[in-house]
């Protein structure tokens, strides 16, 4: 969303800018507590956290047109459907929908109605939705052989061994996640590259060291974030470097 609202040619500032807000990141922008805290969210809403402070954000952050193309995904729970949310043909107001929807982890974060629609994030259905974005550039009229693809993933491409011996039931819905989510990303990648053949996908950036999780979304110490943002500084670096060999 950021990276969308910066026109081209702006790139290092972007950067600095992108760098900042997460070097000064609080999770109090994202989500706070229900009045009744975890219990209400877990018996009464239908997400642990309110993310009316996520809303605000979205609607401060979108103040213009788009500079850059945006696309983003959400779930429908109604209809198991897929729904693209797509910068070229809506409006902010409905792309900050989008935008709230997308984020919407399942459990973690409230349903977003839209219309007849109850939305989630569209990573239920589509973790890395590539073929969206390659979608929208040979409607705009490019050739696939015109196209290329840089992808960035969350989940590292191949996870550590771990002992499950004493396990408890968050250790091993934890682990289960992140099989699923690195897993799944890669498959999306394999999925976009075998129907695209004539597409460039010029590179796949994903973390080559195991970032640190917490129970609360994002909620990681100020040293934490600064190593988190290290290593994916340092995997793009190593990404950009092969390209110009």
């Amino acid at each position: 969303m950021i990276v969308s609202q910066t026109s081209k040619g702006s790139e290092s500032l972007l950067a600095s800018s992108l760098l900042n807000f997460w070097e000064n990141f609080n999770t109090d922008l994202f989500y706070n507590h229900w009045p009744g805290w975890l219990v209400q969210g877990l018996l009464f809403e239908s997400g642990l956290y309110n993310t009316s402070p996520m809303k605000k954000f979205i609607s401060s952050t979108l103040k213009q047109d788009f500079m850059r193309i945006l696309g983003v995904g959400a779930t429908d729970l109604i209809t198991g459907g897929y729904m693209y949310f797509n910068s070229t043909i809506l409006s902010l107001d409905v792309m900050a929908i989008g935008i709230m929807a997308s984020a919407a982890d399942q459990g973690v974060f409230p349903i977003v109605p839209y219309k007849n629609y109850k939305l989630i994030s569209g990573a239920v259905k589509y973790t890395a939705d590539l073929l969206r974005g390659i979608s929208t550039c040979i409607n705009m009229g490019f050739n696939p052989e015109d196209i290329i693809v840089d992808t960035v993933l969350a989940a590292c491409k191949a996870i550590e061994n771990e002992d499950p011996k004493k396990f408890n039931a968050v250790q091993n819905i934890r682990r289960s996640l992140e099989i699923i989510s690195s897993d799944g990303q890669l498959m999306a990648v394999d999925m976009a590259k075998s129907t695209n053949p004539n597409v460039n996908f010029r590179t796949v950036i994903y973390p080559t060291e195991k970032f640190k999780t917490s129970f609360n979304p994002y909620d990681v110490s100020k040293r934490e974030r600064k190593e988190m943002l290290k290593i994916g500084q340092e995997d793009a670096k190593k990404a950009v470097s092969e390209i110009a060999e």
